[in-house]
């Protein structure tokens, strides 16, 4: 083999050697290793032309900090999107401009004390309601599009999964079906402290990144119900991350059976009349099966595999289940 043949073999083996090794950078090789990657998620699910919008913790010592700062001046010099940072905790007299057009993804950033689990999960509670009030809601809330919760308390006298479950059913009961919580995590953990905890060994870092998949199977459907699991990817790089498919699309073409309610109200010729079929040798129950809209969520229903739980919409209370249908009309229903 000539010299030029072994020069050029041992390039292409170093160049191969480079690409792979590129995926899978370990964890602790940034200096603000949370943000970092809660940055990388980010840009890889955010939705282009729409707003990003990063809302801030409550308190001030964490919202100013350096780590905060490289994550919002990181994702402005991308210049993919346009970023609108919310401080829920700072308040203003007089007029607030409110934001008319739909957002895009979120990223939504807690702390709080760890001697009361609670604590961070009460502060996030009041980020949602302070970002929810007003007009905000009704002109930009984006509940369909991608929500990345990263936790900058490292408490190590709970299970992550208690804040985990917290924080997806607080915003499921927001209509957000497509969220992951994020943690940073070490196997030689010592504080609180998570720019410390980023000082260790690379293998005594790794994320966990938390999330659920509802309407797996009919037995896993509704949240609520409380018995969808939550489900946790551990990751060490950025190739784990992307294998762990956390915010991924799972209302598919299978709704494996799990119930669907339709609030119906009479209307012709989209819904007729209801009528009264003894259920269950115990009571007339109100059942609709005619009308233009009936029909086609019939048709809707066994195409997706969903059942379909038609009740009266003018005689049952407003229930709050996902996802729900209305058929029939128009009517105004106060929450």
């Amino acid at each position: 083999m000539s010299a030029r043949e072994i020069i050029g073999l041992i390039f292409t083996f170093i160049v191969i050697i480079s690409l792979r090794v590129h995926g899978y950078l370990q964890i602790t090789e940034h200096e603000y290793t949370l943000m970092h990657y809660t940055k990388l998620i980010s840009e890889q699910h955010s939705t282009d032309g729409r707003p990003l919008v990063i809302v801030l913790p409550l308190s001030e010592e964490d919202s100013t900090n350096k780590e905060v700062g490289y994550l919002i001046e990181d994702l402005h010099t991308s210049g993919r999107w346009s970023i609108m940072v919310y401080n829920v905790s700072y308040k203003m007299n007089g007029n607030m401009y409110t934001e008319i057009h739909q957002q895009g993804n979120y990223i939504i950033l807690i702390s709080g004390l760890c001697k009361d689990w609670e604590d961070p999960i009460s502060r996030f509670w009041q980020q949602m309601y302070n970002m929810l009030v007003g007009n905000y809601r009704m002109h930009s809330w984006n509940p369909k599009d991608n929500f990345l919760v990263s936790v900058m308390s490292n408490c190590l006298n709970v299970e992550n999964t208690k804040f985990s479950r917290a924080i997806l059913n607080e915003l499921w009961l927001e209509e957000v079906m497509n969220a992951a919580a994020l943690f940073l995590k070490s196997n030689k953990q010592t504080g609180n402290d998570l720019q410390q905890n980023t000082r260790n060994s690379a293998q005594d870092m790794y994320l966990e990144l938390h999330t659920w998949y509802p309407y797996e199977n009919s037995e896993r459907c509704n949240p609520i119900e409380g018995n969808v699991p939550v489900k946790v990817f551990k990751a060490q790089n950025f190739s784990d991350i992307r294998k762990s498919e956390i915010l991924r699309e799972y209302l598919n073409k299978n709704i494996h059976k799990c119930r669907l309610t339709v609030h119906a109200f009479f209307g012709l010729p989209f819904v007729n009349l209801s009528k009264s079929v003894w259920y269950n040798y115990s009571e007339n129950q109100h059942v609709y099966q005619d009308g233009w809209e009936i029909e086609l969520l019939n048709i809707i229903g066994k195409s997706i595999n969903v059942s379909l739980d038609i009740i009266v919409g003018n005689e049952k209370e407003y229930r709050k289940d996902l996802p729900t249908v209305y058929a029939g009309g128009h009517a105004t229903i106060s929450s």
